[in-house]
Parts: C-alpha cells; sequence; structure tokens
C-alpha cells in the first residue's frame, strides 16, 4: 500500500474509533442474569423495555427496581418468582450512562452498591451502542437527547421519586450536557467518572499520544508525522466527522457549561487514566458552578471501580436522593436547614464567587488514600460528609456528639419531668384542685411530647453540636454557608 494509502486508511481507522467504534455484543439472559433476583438480601426485578428517541432509533432499556413478596406467609422458593412485584414506596432511581464501546451491561457492577441501599438503577444502550438502533456515537452531542428520553419516561413513573445520574467516559459528558440543556431542573445529583472537558481537546491529545502506537500497528508512515501538525489534522477530521455522523465535535464541549450548573456532583477519575487524562475533570470540577467534589482513586479507564470510589458515590447518592424513611446521620449535615434539594443548590452570585474550597489527603477506614479536593457555591456539608467516611477522626467525632445530642435530649427531658412533679406538689390544695392540676400536668406533658416529636421529625436525626459545643475546634455551620472547618483538611480561598 502506498504512503498515501496508508494516511487514508489509518484516518478512517481514527475516525472510526470516536463515531463507530466496536459495538459490545452480549445476551440479556446471561450478561443482565435473570429477571428476579435477590442483591445482598434484597429482592429486585428487572423490567427490560423499549424506547424510542427524537431520532426515530430504539433504545434498549433495564430498569433494576427494588421489589416485594406478596402473601409471604403462603410463598414458597418455587412461586417466589411469581409473587415478586415492584416495591410500592416510591424510590428514587439512579440512570446509569454507560462510556464509549460500552452498552447497559456496564451499569451490573453498580447493582450491589445501589440496590440494597433501595435506589433503583435504569441501564440503557445508547443509540449506536449495545443493542440499540443506529450507526453511529457522537460522544455526548446526540446522546444527550438519548437520556432526556429516558428521564422523560422516569417521569411517568409513579414509583419514581427522584433522579440522579451516573456516568462514565463519555455517559459522563453526556450528563453534563443533559444538565446544561435544561436536564437540572429534573435530576437531583449526579456521579461523573472519567469525563473529558471538550471532544476537541481529548482528540488531539489521543492523536499525540498514539501517533507512535498507531505508526506501529496500522500505518508506519504516521511516525514521520510532526506534532505541528495535529490541530491541522484535527481540523479535518472535524469536517470528515460532521459529514459522516452530523455532528460538531467542537459542540461536545461540557467545561464551557459547567459555570451555570448548580447540581450537586461527584467527579471521579483513576491516577492512571491514559485515554482520558485526569486533568480534564481536574478542569470540570474547577469550573463547576454549584457544589462539587473530586476524587482520584488508582486504576486505569476501565479498570474495576474501588470500593472507596463506590462508597463515596453511594454516600453522595443517599445524602441527596435519600431513599427510605429511615434516619440517616448524615440528614443532620446536608439537611440541617434546608427543606428541598434545592436548598443545596446555591446561586449564581455566589458560584461566579467559587465560594470556598478544601483538600483532603487522608486513609479512608478500609485503607485505601483519600484525595479529595472540593469547591462550593453555597454549603461545605456535602464535601464534609464526602470526608466523614475517610476521616477516623471526624467519624469518631461525629458519633461522639450524636451519643451527646441524646443525652442532652435525655437530660433536658428529666428536668422538665421534675419540674412538672415540684410544680404540682405545692400546689396540692384539695380534691378538686388535685385534679385539676393533675390534667393540667397531663396535658402539658402532652404538649411537650408533642413538640419533642415535632423537633424530632423536622430534622430527623440527632443534632450536630455548633461551633459553641465542645468538638474540638470543629465548627459545623448552622446552614453550611458559613464554611466547615474540617480537622484533617485544608480550607483555602479560590
Amino acid at each position: 500500500m502506498s504512503f498515501f494509502g496508508q494516511i487514508a486508511e489509518t484516518w478512517q481507522a481514527l475516525i472510526d474509533l470516536i463515531i463507530r467504534p466496536p459495538r459490545h455484543e452480549y445476551r440479556v439472559n446471561r450478561d443482565l442474569g435473570p429477571r428476579h433476583l435477590v442483591v445482598q438480601g434484597k429482592f429486585v426485578i428487572r423490567d427490560d423495555i423499549e424506547l424510542m428517541n427524537a431520532r426515530g432509533y430504539m433504545l434498549k432499556c433495564s430498569h433494576f427496581q427494588p421489589a416485594e413478596l406478596i402473601d409471604v406467609e403462603n410463598s414458597s422458593d418455587q412461586d417466589m418468582k411469581s409473587r415478586m412485584r415492584p416495591q410500592k414506596k416510591p424510590f428514587p432511581c439512579v440512570v446509569y450512562c454507560h462510556g464509549n464501546a460500552g452498552s447497559r451491561v456496564d451499569a451490573m457492577a453498580v447493582l450491589p452498591v445501589l440496590l440494597p441501599q433501595g435506589i433503583s438503577v435504569f441501564a440503557f444502550d445508547f443509540a449506536g451502542a449495545g443493542q440499540s438502533e443506529g450507526a453511529y456515537l457522537s460522544l455526548g452531542y446526540f446522546e444527550k437527547d438519548d437520556l432526556a428520553t429516558v428521564v422523560e419516561y422516569l417521569k411517568g413513573v409513579e414509583r419514581v421519586n427522584r433522579i440522579g445520574l451516573w456516568g462514565h467516559s463519555m455517559g459522563a459528558c453526556t450528563c453534563l450536557l443533559y444538565a446544561a440543556n435544561g436536564g437540572d431542573q429534573v435530576v437531583s445529583a449526579m456521579v461523573l467518572d472519567s469525563s473529558f472537558s471538550s471532544l476537541d481537546a481529548v482528540i488531539s491529545e489521543t492523536a499525540a499520544s498514539a501517533k507512535q502506537k498507531l505508526g506501529e500497528s496500522i500505518a508506519p508512515a504516521i511516525t514521520f508525522m510532526p506534532d505541528m501538525f495535529i490541530p491541522m489534522a484535527v481540523a479535518v477530521m472535524r469536517r470528515s466527522i460532521l459529514s459522516q455522523a452530523a455532528f460538531d465535535i467542537r459542540e461536545v464541549n461540557p467545561l464551557g457549561k459547567c459555570e451555570n450548573l448548580l447540581l450537586p456532583a461527584l467527579f471521579g477519575h483513576a491516577d492512571d487514566d491514559e485515554m482520558v487524562s485526569p486533568v480534564h475533570s481536574t478542569r470540570l470540577h474547577e469550573s463547576y458552578g454549584g457544589n462539587s467534589t473530586l476524587i482520584r482513586f488508582p486504576g486505569n479507564h476501565n479498570s474495576p471501580r474501588s470500593d472507596f470510589f463506590l462508597s463515596s458515590a453511594l454516600e453522595f447518592f443517599r445524602c441527596i436522593l435519600r431513599p427510605g424513611d429511615e434516619e440517616h446521620p448524615a440528614e443532620a449535615l446536608i439537611f440541617h436547614n434546608a427543606t428541598s434539594i434545592r436548598g443545596l443548590m446555591g446561586n449564581r452570585m455566589a458560584a461566579s464567587n467559587r465560594g470556598k474550597g478544601f483538600q483532603s489527603s487522608n486513609v479512608s477506614a478500609t485503607g485505601e488514600k483519600c484525595f479529595h479536593v472540593g469547591r462550593t457555591a453555597s454549603s461545605l456539608s456535602i464535601l464534609a460528609n464526602m470526608c466523614l467516611e475517610c476521616n477516623p477522626t471526624l467519624r469518631q467525632k461525629r458519633e461522639a456528639s450524636l451519643i451527646a445530642a441524646k443525652c442532652r435530649k435525655h437530660v433536658q427531658a428529666e428536668k422538665r419531668a421534675n419540674r412538672a412533679m415540684r410544680e404540682g406538689t405545692t400546689s396540692l390544695t384539695a380534691d378538686s384542685g388535685e385534679r385539676a392540676i393533675e390534667g393540667e400536668g397531663r396535658e402539658r406533658e402532652r404538649r411537650e411530647r408533642e413538640d419533642s416529636s415535632r423537633q424530632e421529625n423536622s430534622v430527623s436525626c440527632p443534632e450536630i453540636p455548633s461551633s459553641g459545643d465542645d468538638d474540638g475546634g470543629v465548627a459545623w455551620g448552622a446552614t453550611g454557608n458559613e464554611g466547615i472547618q474540617l480537622p484533617s483538611c485544608q480550607a483555602s480561598l479560590p
């Protein structure tokens, strides 16, 4: 083959890696498992559905939902499947968005993380990937419309009360583009794993780093191309992609939209990622308008995610999506003075000022190295709670403060009881008076119990000590807007 023939063949191979990667071939029954299953003791049922996107392509989808058994007393192993129904109680849902050359099978890794906590998982194949229709991928440009189709469907599911997004690589970029296109008014939070800041930039970086590898494996002639020609080559590639797949790679630019996003976001990136450099997530995190946290963890672009990252993502979703009605210690941090998720969103003026930030470097409870970087437009509560998982000192202080809060409530209740008894003893003069005062005492105790119940229900966990309490100098701001100084984290101005 001639020199120019090798260049042309290599050129098309590079374009195909972007818009026509190898499809992930799988079988539903084999790779997604049975429709009725038990995940860590929790019943789960999978519904396989098809949705048509805005371009007329059929998307293959699967919704893994918490389930329950009807007529439990008369059930047996043989008829358990027939008696399993989706849970009636409303539950949140996390939509998993796979990466380039991936499929809905990729969501299997997060099922053991989310489902046992009562959070359903919706997985689907983007158009042009897996078993969905379509010939090309756009790495976020058209995929954001596929995601909009899925979210619109979930809005019509009565059992789903709140929606979160979890994206990897192309899927993470899709989440950002969708949120910037009005999705931030629908979904509540995003976990963004290995996103790129712009498709133009990642193509240029990939072309530069892969030139030698491609020269050795596909076309040796490409090794003689100077690096100064790479921007020119990317410009020509842009025109080729526009003609073949009908989208402009410069429009896939989540970095340019981050500053206007106020959804709570958790960014994650592997240290040894050679496909998408970790600097991309750093850029996105630093430009993000709302609450955001960046976590670095060991591994590469497609390696299994560490337990620390998965547990951090779970804690993040539990705090915001709030599955179930059980008390959760983190609620005092995040919902101390907030009546809705919108209370966490901050405002655009605060976002433009970039708020305050912190950096933490410690060891998690499982012994893994933790590296958190956080910036916020409103409250540091989410970021502080993330470090509760990796900071043993802060965890111990939180547990001690919760015990102390319960003790203070018990002491206050005893004081009220003793005061009521003394008042009742001094005013006993006659039988009629005794009955009247006894009635007043019962009424007073009833009112106190109701007030106590309302107070406990307003924040469904023990109170966190304020800055005036003896808590080792930790300042738990009443609203979070004052900032939180972590014992092992260094607070820093932007």
